[in-house]
């Protein structure tokens, strides 16, 4: 007899600290770690939905008595909402993006581009224990080299990527590849199984743009997942 159960076993879906996919960068102002992230967006913006996550630096505000949402017609939204940093909040808040840019100088995130600035080794020798999947390093001057605490806890350094602070194509070429190696198959699945008792005749095979619209469906959910996804199509048993 088999044991109850009362739900389907299913696997959850991974998370970093923040966010499903997070990068931090560190090693230089924030005031350039932002400007950095906001260079890959603009880039990857066509194929990836990226958030950017920071500290403010304001002393003076104080928490909301009333969170507000002021929306513009150009698609701009303000929010002003009363939280507490919690990481299992964030990771719902965040749960819609593909990949979060942490400013490192003020959190720790799972990977980490690190920017080799010679005013900053200081701070990077202070932070070596976050330091512990670093997808590239970025030089901010061409003669800089890579700090010795890295090449302590580092052996692999050397396979490392290292570009130059302005060669932002490069810097988001490596940042699609580390999003895509850890981006989950997403599969489709067309349903097609309903009686169309009011249609009166199977609504999925009405011709629709010359094919039976089940299968221009199918066709269409290939088409957009990709070749390494499965589409499946849920039909009557008979």
């Amino acid at each position: 007899m088999k044991k109850h159960t009362k739900h389907t076993k299913l696997n959850l879906r991974k998370s970093d600290t923040y966010a499903v996919q997070e990068i931090a960068i560190l090693g230089v102002k924030c005031s350039i770690i932002a400007q950095l992230s906001q260079n890959i967006a603009e880039i990857l913006q066509k194929t990836t939905k990226m958030a950017y996550f920071d500290a403010s630096h304001n002393s003076e505000e104080t928490a909301p008595i009333l969170d507000t949402f002021t929306f513009n017609e150009t698609g701009c939204l303000k929010t002003q909402t009363a939280n507490n940093l919690n990481k299992f909040n964030t990771r719902q808040q965040l749960s819609t993006y593909d990949l979060v840019l942490i400013n490192g100088n003020h959190y720790q995130a799972k990977k980490q581009i690190v920017v080799l600035d010679p005013e900053k080794e200081a701070s990077i020798t202070k932070r070596i224990d976050q330091i512990t999947d670093v997808v590239c390093f970025v030089k901010t001057t061409k003669e800089v080299k890579i700090f010795d605490c890295l090449k302590s806890k580092f052996q692999n350094y050397e396979a490392i990527p290292v570009f130059n602070i302005d060669n932002i194509t490069a810097i988001s070429k490596i940042v699609d590849k580390t999003i895509n190696a850890n981006r989950p198959t997403l599969n489709g699945l067309v349903l097609a199984g309903g009686k169309s008792t009011r249609m009166g005749t199977d609504k999925g095979l009405l011709n629709y743009h010359g094919q039976a619209q089940r299968y221009y469906l199918f066709n269409l959910m290939q088409q957009v997942l990709g070749k390494d996804a499965e589409v499946f199509l849920s039909v009557r048993a008979e």
